[in-house]
């Protein structure tokens, strides 16, 4: 991880239901809301899933999406 790129978290939805905690959503450090848009206030740490997600690993994830098509 370079020092010029940002550090994502990995955060769940806190919501009721049957949906609670089912997906993590990426925050980068310091931003108001996930990359999917959800406001960071309607985020938490899951418990398991709280550490930063390397930035190496998501710039590789549209770089594996197209080898998939």
């Amino acid at each position: 991880m370079t020092e010029n790129s940002p550090a994502f978290r990995a955060l769940t939805h806190r919501t009721s239901g049957p949906s609670a905690g089912a997906q993590l959503h990426l925050v980068a450090d310091g931003a108001e809301a996930s990359l999917c848009g959800i406001s960071r206030i309607q985020l938490g740490q899951s418990g398991l899933f709280d550490d930063q997600v390397c930035p190496d690993c998501l710039a590789e994830i549209p770089k594996r999406s197209r080898l998939s098509r």
